[in-house]
């Protein structure tokens, strides 16, 4: 049987990691390992992880000072020896059949480096999949798969071979506090010759009242740079390896990064026109296009009436 590595990174989870690690615990396919990331936990989480790894020998336990999930998930990434490599979060769980469906698939589909899966949002901790309906499951070339929008980026939606991964050197950005996972996500499909698209909701992803409280609001727009981050980076990495036929969508993509930190920072007036100005430029620089031709009329149409952003469409 073909071993899964599933990385665990978490931090003061000590009333959610249970349910994460037994809901992989509790999988139908048994062929995996649990590689469990604790990032400087302070609450117990440690304790509940080691006695978790003492009960089950596919557990694996490793340990970092607090440097946030990015270098959590590296750490993971290095002592992981699965051909393929999941990611789950600690407050997330997963369906029993994920793992055994996904491999009934790629023994339909041969030689799939990614598989790309829905997960279903919950605000429940009981919550689970509804078996009620045919799901649909589509092979797809890289240049088909990112014409449908399909390059989703939330890491925990994917399955990777590992290759992929450690042949490229991918790592998380630890500099970045947001869309991390979209940097990383992306770049991998980068390199996935072939990608199987499976709709079936297997994971589930908890979001709380928290979650889309003003704290995490301001917490996102706090890192809206990252935004720009992750789009300008991305396409860097694509002019070196991406197709020439698909660097132009990826430059597409960088631009609606650009559009999506406009509109936060716009929205919530957190920074300077002068600020957003400069943080735009130098995004622009990086991806190798001038303002005027973005092409987004209402991005535009804000950055010529704010005579701060006036800057953007003047020679440094």
């Amino acid at each position: 049987m073909i071993l899964i590595s599933v990385i665990v990174p978490f931090y003061n989870a000590v009333n959610v990691l249970e349910k994460a690690v037994k809901s992989i615990l509790s999988q139908t396919y048994t062929c995996f390992e649990i590689v469990l990331i604790d990032d400087g936990s302070n609450d117990g989480s440690k304790i509940l992880a080691e006695n978790l790894a003492l009960a089950d020998n596919r557990i694996k336990l490793f340990s970092q000072t607090n440097q946030g999930v990015s270098a959590a998930r590296n750490l993971g990434l290095q002592n992981s020896s699965g051909e393929y490599i999941m990611f789950v979060d600690a407050d997330d769980w997963i369906d029993e059949h994920m793992m055994e469906d996904i491999f009934r698939h790629l023994n339909d589909f041969k030689n799939v480096d990614l598989v790309r899966l829905r997960n279903q949002k919950v605000f429940t901790r009981d919550s689970k999949l509804l078996n009620d309906k045919q799901y649909n499951v589509k092979l797809y070339e890289p240049l088909a798969f990112i014409k449908e929008n399909l390059m989703g980026g939330y890491i925990c939606s994917l399955f990777i071979k590992t290759d992929i991964i450690k042949h490229n050197d991918l790592r998380f950005s630890s500099d970045m506090k947001f869309m991390e996972d979209q940097e990383f996500s992306l770049k991998c499909f980068l390199h996935a010759k072939r990608i199987l698209y499976y709709d079936k909701p297997h994971y589930f992803y908890y979001q709380s009242e928290s979650s889309a409280s003003l704290s995490n609001i301001r917490n996102v727009v706090a890192n809206s740079a990252d935004i720009l981050k992750c789009g300008g980076r991305v396409y860097q990495y694509a002019i070196h390896h991406a197709s020439a036929e698909i660097k132009p969508m990826v430059k597409k993509y960088a631009l609606q990064k650009i559009h999506q930190y406009f509109k936060i920072n716009i929205r919530y007036k957190a920074k300077s026109t002068s600020m957003i100005a400069s943080e735009i430029r130098q995004c622009l620089t990086d991806i190798g296009i001038g303002a005027y031709q973005m092409g987004y009329q209402n991005l535009l149409y804000y950055l010529i009436i704010k005579s701060g952003l006036r800057s953007l469409f003047t020679k440094s």
